[in-house]
């Protein structure tokens, strides 16, 4: 059996294609890290950096004119590129 290319999907919900400017957060030192998000459902996003970041499984998320902190669970990496899980517990 062939292995999926490796473009394929693998959200459970779909999501909006967009090109956001968000940073990811710490709510006590200020920004960790720039980045872009690609695409957004109220469950997750794609987000997309300028290089290869090394970020915690864990992460805050804050979208550009979205007064929402949100918390992420990162559910994949690929190169400049992951995939995340909003938390609805914090």
């Amino acid at each position: 059996m062939a292995n999926p290319p490796k473009s394929a999907e693998r959200r459970d919900h779909s999501r909006t294609t967009t090109l956001m400017r968000a940073n990811i957060v710490d709510p006590d030192q200020g920004v960790i890290a720039k980045c872009h998000v690609r695409d957004l459902s109220p469950f997750g996003a794609k987000l997309e950096f300028q290089e290869p970041v090394d970020l915690p499984s864990d992460l805050w998320l804050k979208i550009q004119h979205d007064p929402k902190l949100r918390y992420c669970s990162v559910k994949w990496r690929e190169d400049r590129h992951l995939g995340v899980e909003f938390s609805l517990d914090k």
